[in-house]
């Protein structure tokens, strides 16, 4: 699942002002192979509470919610005519996302 997250979390390497929308479609499907991991049976047999495997998907999804949110932001700044605004937003978080919130939290 990591593999999947860092291939979400690379579209952001697309350009905004022309892929916004395959940039949200790739987000959503990571989150939804995301989501499918957590339903996996790990042959535990029934427990009541959260295991580590369970929380370490949990900040996966946020983490690309995030990403999400993120898109989205830079695509209405992209719509305003803020593309200045817009280029730098969008390569700070994704350096930020990608070399440094989501390794700090795998560590």
């Amino acid at each position: 699942t990591i593999m999947v997250t860092y291939g979400g979390l690379l579209s952001l390497l697309m350009d905004p002002h022309d892929h916004t929308g395959d940039r949200c479609a790739q987000i959503l499907v990571a989150i939804l192979i995301v989501m499918i991991g957590l339903q996996q049976d790990l042959g535990l047999g029934k427990i009541q509470y959260l295991i580590w495997f369970d929380y370490f998907n949990i900040v996966q999804i946020a983490i690309l919610l995030i990403a999400l949110a993120e898109t989205m932001w830079v695509h209405r700044l992209v719509q305003r005519g803020e593309d200045g605004k817009a280029a730098t937003t969008d390569r700070v978080l994704l350096l930020l996302l990608t070399l440094g919130v989501y390794p700090v939290v795998l560590a």
